[in-house]
């Protein structure tokens, strides 16, 4: 990848004509919102231009990289491990299937000349960006602030929400790979099925260039091997079924890492193989996430309905998958 460079304002014309530019950005996603966007992106778009004004002082000294990543951007895409297997990664376009660009439609990230960002999944995330000490067009996204909006008696309110993610940014071309990031090894986590961040309304080459075609079948129920089959018909079916499932799979991915740790010393490949096998766990959780997504589309219930529910089963996952964090404690001891 090439090697970028800040870019360097020289001139109060040019302050003015960039502010013109970003002011114009803005009014166009939030005209996009008012048209029949979400109320994520209504509460987004008024978040936007709070931090614009608060940056408008700001371009003299940019924070590096803002020349690449400054803008609006919603998903373009998905990483998808076929079969869970990581060498048959391929790149989904979500608007190739309808239920796929629905599951994302309420996720943006933007990006300011102080050297923070907002992300929106639609829970919101804000914190800091810096360029990666080491691979040149990649940055690391900490966040420092997480909440989301809530509507009581018609009066919009802002919650906070425990964690604090940090994550992984390539710029590939025209596009973002944002993905989870592993401290041990200062890339993205082995394994994560990443995002690909294109600029609103704006369609990626890279995307275009790199995706995998589908076929898509309807069904109204899915297989899932010994379990039968998946009802998505109700969130507790789908937790219940989402939740065997990880209990199934874990014992196989302890034996599995105890035999790829076996003579490993080193306490960073313990780390990284362990992450490989929570990542796996994650797939499954992640599936069924989307399951529920699905449903409070399908049904038009209300995101907390659909959060509350989708809690229950990440909270699930935690607990499942510290079965393969204590045998990489066990290892690493």
């Amino acid at each position: 990848m090439k090697k970028y460079e800040l870019y360097k304002i020289v001139s109060k014309t040019k302050i003015i004509l960039i502010c013109m530019v970003i002011v114009s950005s803005f009014w166009g996603f939030q005209s996009y919102a008012e048209d029949g966007g979400s109320d994520v992106e209504v509460l987004y778009s008024t978040l936007l231009q709070e931090k614009l004004f608060d940056n408008t002082d700001n371009f003299l000294d940019a924070a590096e990289g803002y020349d690449l990543l400054n803008g609006l951007w919603k998903v373009g895409a998905i990483d998808y491990d076929y079969n869970n297997n990581p060498s048959r990664n391929m790149i989904i376009d979500v608007n190739d299937v309808e239920a796929i660009a629905d599951m994302y439609d309420g996720n943006f990230i933007s990006f300011f000349a102080d050297g923070t960002f907002v992300y929106a999944n639609p829970v919101f995330h804000e914190g800091t960006y810096t360029a990666h000490p080491k691979n040149e067009g990649c940055f690391i996204l900490k966040t420092e602030h997480s909440y989301r909006y809530s509507v009581e008696d018609g009066e919009v309110k802002k919650i906070d929400v425990d964690g604090k993610p940090n994550y992984y940014l390539e710029i590939c071309d025209d596009s973002l790979h944002f993905q989870d990031y592993d401290p041990f090894t200062g890339k993205a986590k082995a394994n994560d099925n990443g995002l690909y961040f294109v600029q609103i309304e704006d369609e990626s080459t890279f995307i275009q260039n790199n995706k995998s075609e589908l076929q898509v079948e309807n069904s109204e129920k899915e297989s899932s091997g010994s379990d039968g089959y998946v009802s998505t018909s109700s969130y507790s079916g789908i937790l219940k079924t989402y939740t065997q499932k990880m209990e199934n799979a874990v014992p196989q991915l302890v034996r599995e890492y105890q035999g790829e740790t076996s003579g490993v010393h080193d306490i960073n490949q313990l780390a990284e193989i362990c992450n490989d096998k929570v990542g796996e766990l994650a797939e499954i959780c992640n599936e069924g996430v989307g399951k529920m997504a699905d449903l409070m589309h399908k049904n038009g219930d209300s995101y907390e309905t659909y959060s509350d529910w989708a809690e229950k089963l990440m909270d699930n996952y935690i607990d499942i998958a510290q079965k393969i964090q204590d045998a990489y404690l066990e290892s690493a001891m």
